[in-house]
């Protein structure tokens, strides 16, 4: 009931920049003689011979996207496995309406499923997807198919975004013209691991020197990527990774191979 402003008519009251909360525009009918009628007052303190309308509420909003953790990710697509995400979370999102967004790396809408769990990217091409959560006031416009997030109007924002990158050869790939590296020819010792496991690697140097490698978890969350020697043996920390199975990847030349990893506390 705090008295913010005495306006001729609500229509000259601009309520941006007053922050988060809510307003209550009312009408006051009085006689002469009325005191307390100042900012700063209190209604309750008003006295005299009046009359107060109901009143109209006016909710100043700021929708909060929040944050989005999980990924990135990667996917080798149109190979009829279904490529699902897993592990996306949301926290500190706020706002009337909330919604997750899938976009390219361009900002064209490209769809607006429940969650991001829903989504399956297999079968959609090469390229780069985007994943983000939207908070929204009601009368927002322009969050259809096909359309720009930069064309988005009203009062909204957007969280940061979640990468899905989907190939159709990597890490993740095998095709039919690719070669499996041998089990003789890869060590993953220890496994299950705690802290660190060492790799070692008999491949043929005439092919390369180095080979790639990736630790993703089961949802093809990429967890780390490095280059190691495609002969002899590497020392790789793993401290920072979670309990859980995880899947290393090997590529060499032409060649791939992987292999689970079970993560202990």
């Amino acid at each position: 009931g705090t008295i913010l402003g005495l306006p001729p008519t609500p229509q000259d009251v601009d309520f941006d920049g007053a922050g988060i909360g809510t307003c209550l525009l009312w009408n006051i009918s009085f006689e002469d003689g009325l005191e307390g009628l100042v900012p700063d007052s209190n209604v309750a303190d008003i006295s005299g011979c009046f009359s107060i309308s109901s009143s109209i509420a006016v909710v100043r909003a700021q929708p909060v996207g929040g944050v989005l953790t999980g990924g990135p990710y990667e996917f080798c697509v149109s190979d009829g496995e279904p490529d699902m995400v897993s592990g996306v979370e949301l926290a500190g999102a706020s706002g009337a309406n909330q919604q997750i967004v899938i976009t390219d790396d361009a900002g064209n809408i490209l769809g607006l499923p429940p969650s991001a769990d829903a989504v399956d990217f297999d079968g959609a091409g090469p390229g780069v997807c985007l994943i983000w959560n939207i908070s929204f006031a009601d009368n927002l416009t322009g969050l259809a198919m096909d359309s720009n997030v930069a064309d988005l109007e009203g009062c909204f924002e957007l969280s940061n975004s979640i990468q899905v990158t989907r190939v159709e050869s990597g890490p993740l790939c095998v095709t039919a013209t690719q070669d499996i590296i041998s089990e003789s020819q890869v060590s993953l010792f220890p496994n299950p691991a705690t802290d660190r496991v060492t790799l070692t690697l008999e491949l043929d140097p005439a092919e390369g020197t180095t080979a790639d490698i990736h630790f993703t978890s089961l949802a093809g969350e990429i967890i780390s990527s490095q280059q190691v020697s495609a002969v002899g043996t590497t020392s790789i920390d793993i401290s920072d990774m979670v309990a859980g199975l995880y899947i290393l990847h090997i590529r060499h030349a032409d060649q791939i191979r992987s292999e689970k990893l079970i993560v202990l506390d």
